[in-house]
């Protein structure tokens, strides 16, 4: 009786547990595709993955390194009679390579698009507008790209 008691219990908690209704973040909006907030949200994105993949790759190769010159010098400890051919090391190596560059080219993408945040601007500027006769400057909305060399 005890057992039936015990295996309803888990089997009820265990129910009540996976019946539960997903709790969806609410989303926020993205900025439209052009403007400031959109070139300066993707220059963080890209920082990020700089962040992350840079050190990353300095990892990777670093462990393969480390592995590969451990299997040389094992491979000179049994005089070449092991059967261990290295392939692991290189891959590690070769992927540490390709997460740095890709880092780094992460880095230079960021580069890019906050200078584009910066070369776009959204503001008021003061134009001389004659109403009737007189001359006086009234702020306009206006939308200016700068052009840097």
């Amino acid at each position: 009786m005890k057992k039936i008691v015990l295996a309803l219990t888990l089997l009820i908690l265990a129910t009540v547990c996976y019946s539960q209704a997903p709790i969806t973040p609410p989303s926020t909006p993205e900025p439209a595709k052009g403007t400031k907030e959109y070139y300066l949200q993707r220059s963080k994105v890209k920082k990020t993955k700089g962040w992350i993949f840079t050190p990353g790759g300095l990892v990777l190769t670093g462990l393969g390194w480390s592995m590969a010159v451990g299997e040389t010098r094992n491979s000179i400890a049994t005089l070449g009679e092991d059967k261990n051919n290295g392939a692991f090391s290189s891959l590690l190596i070769l992927a540490g390579v390709g997460s740095f560059i890709g880092g780094t080219i992460s880095f230079i993408s960021a580069g890019h698009n906050k200078r584009k945040a910066r070369a776009l601007e959204v503001g008021f500027e003061q134009v001389p507008l004659p109403p009737h006769g007189s001359l006086n400057a009234t702020a306009v909305p206006q939308v200016s790209y700068k052009i840097i060399f």
